[in-house]
């Protein structure tokens, strides 16, 4: 019934610089082989041109240069050499590994998941991000080209790639709630409130502000946002460097915010439906500036929490903001924004949606509802994309993603979801929580065993290991 489990093949892995937007960088593998292990060949690190043509080991120049002149150096138009790494064996195909924080010798043929704090880099000792926003972003992407794909928690105001406050942000993301609070103006729920707009460097508008309303307008308030706006630029640049950065990032993030909210204002009279479109655009946009296109369609996979905890509406996720959520029907508003967001990232590649415990008849059903509006069997979809489903059994409140998986489940819900009305073939449950190895010398036995599972419930093995565990494991 279209649910076969598809990989990628890793002849179609991207070169570097096609990761940074740029065509034709050389790029080369050696492989040697194991001859103490049976179950693949090992690879020496990737080997790339850097600078002066010195060819140097991509961890080396990684650590020594930084990404952004590891990805710089190779601006060359000569042809992409293949990879030569050795492949897993096809049944490996379906783990899923955690991403390293300095992601430069990955798995080509697995895909990831990758984690924003650890991408962001080190942390100064005054708080900030030691790295820009554009050299995170340049990690990024040079993980991306390393491996088959990458799944990246997307979401929101603090779940990004972009720290707001703590560095230059490279392309913050417009959330789901902002795009609804302008679609309730539309409505006319709420009165339209000008968000604040002032040149960056003029103190004494900034500091101003002196509640978050008065900065935020009609806006979802962020508290940290308003108090590290308000920072001041000159005064604090002996007793208090770090709040005077935090202020100015602050400040530039707003602002790329600022302009979406005018810029979806500016439609509202054409009613909330095309505000929702001209937002999920510039959400898309600013994935797509992060993640070049190609790299967008063919590797990265933006996760987005569709029924959030009360904790993570606190936070940010979610289409309905906390001050929004006694708006009558604003219900409506909020589904309208996350099928319009989520339809809209659709043509760009895969998306994946969390989180869903199938063990709930209520939340099989939100699931089967959510890809109804996405994937309809006899409606048009945009583009090619697919929708990883994260799904998940009874998870222990007090643990984030802890507790029982779905594979007790996924069969009644698989039944569920051949009735529905929905085009199986662009729909993957992903099963979660990931997979526990246990410790000791019964590990191989133990990842046999789940990768035999996963294999009969068609769905992807998520591994707690990165990379070098993994080879650890096989080897």
């Amino acid at each position: 019934m279209g649910w076969r489990y598809q990989t990628e093949s890793p002849s179609k892995s991207l070169s570097t610089a096609e990761a940074d937007g740029r065509t034709h960088p050389t790029r080369k593998a050696l492989v040697v082989a194991d001859a103490a292990s049976p179950m693949r060949a090992h690879s020496i690190p990737v080997k790339m041109h850097a600078m002066t043509d010195e060819r140097i080991d991509r961890r080396t120049a990684f650590g020594r240069l930084g990404v952004g002149a590891v990805l710089l150096a190779s601006n060359r138009p000569t042809a992409a050499t293949p990879s030569l790494v050795a492949p897993l064996p096809d049944r490996f195909r379906r783990v899923v590994l955690r991403l390293d924080p300095d992601p430069v010798d990955l798995e080509a043929s697995l895909r990831y998941e990758g984690n924003n704090l650890d991408l962001r880099g080190p942390r100064g000792a005054e708080g900030l991000q030691v790295d820009s926003g554009e050299m995170v972003a340049r990690r990024w992407r040079l993980a991306a080209a390393g491996c088959a794909g990458l799944f990246v928690l997307r979401d929101s105001l603090w779940s990004q790639q972009d720290h707001p406050t703590r560095q230059h942000a490279f392309a913050p993301y417009l959330p789901p709630a902002w795009i609804t609070a302008a679609c309730l103006v539309a409505r006319g729920d709420l009165a339209w409130r000008p968000i604040f707009d002032a040149p960056i460097d003029d103190d004494s508008a900034w500091a101003g502000c002196t509640t978050p309303a008065s900065l935020f307008g009609n806006a979802p308030i962020s508290e940290h946002l308003h108090s590290s706006a308000r920072g001041l630029l000159r005064e604090t640049q002996t007793a208090d460097p770090a709040r005077s950065v935090m202020a100015t990032n602050a400040r530039r993030t707003f602002r790329k915010l600022g302009a979406a909210m005018r810029r979806m204002h500016a439609v509202s009279v054409d009613g909330p439906d095309m505000v929702a479109t001209i937002g999920a655009e510039i959400a898309c946009r600013t994935d797509r500036r992060y993640f070049p296109p190609e790299l967008r369609r063919r590797r990265f996979i933006p996760i987005t929490v569709t029924n959030p905890t009360t904790k993570e509406i606190g936070e940010g996720k979610g289409p309905v903001a906390p001050e929004h959520a006694s708006i009558p029907r604003v219900a409506e508003i909020g589904r309208m924004v996350m099928r319009s967001l989520l339809r809209r990232r659709l043509a760009d590649g895969d998306i994946a949606v969390e989180r869903y415990d199938l063990s709930q008849p209520e939340s099989r059903a939100a699931a089967i509802d959510l890809l109804r509006d996405l994937v309809p069997k006899d409606g048009p979809v945009p583009g090619d994309g697919r929708v990883w489903l994260w799904v998940n059994g009874p998870l222990d409140p007090r643990r984030k993603m802890r507790g029982v998986d779905a594979g007790e489940w996924i069969p009644t819900f698989r039944r569920e979801l051949d009735r529905s009305d929905i085009d199986h073939r662009r729909v993957r449950l992903f099963n979660k929580p990931s997979f526990d190895l246990p410790p000791g010398p019964n590990r191989a036995a133990a990842l046999d065993a789940g990768l035999a599972r996963a294999t009969q419930l068609d769905v992807p093995l998520s591994l707690n290991l990165r990379t070098t565990a993994f080879r650890l494991v096989l080897h």
